[in-house]
């Protein structure tokens, strides 16, 4: 199964890895990341998850240290994160 963690710096090590990502978007297009959360490689996808806000949500807590996106103030969100489209 690939995975791909955008936040693992070994992973540029040699520059930024273009067949690895090219192989995502072909062959794994949503994958998970070794911290439980999906990569989504394809813009159409990416495009989709933010307009539905209703079943695509981020919690960046694991990523910013901040326990969950209630304690972040709302000016702050993330376009992912916002319940309603502002």
């Amino acid at each position: 199964m690939l995975t791909y963690d955008p936040n693992d710096p070994n992973q540029f090590t040699d520059g930024v890895p273009f067949e690895h990502l090219a192989r995502l978007r072909e062959e794994a297009p949503i994958c998970p990341t070794l911290s439980g959360s999906w990569y989504l490689s394809r813009f159409g996808d990416v495009e989709a998850s933010l307009k539905d806000v209703g079943s695509f949500r981020a919690d960046l807590g694991r990523l910013s240290g901040v326990d969950g996106i209630e304690e972040v103030p709302s000016e702050q969100l993330f376009l992912s994160e916002i319940l309603d489209p502002r």
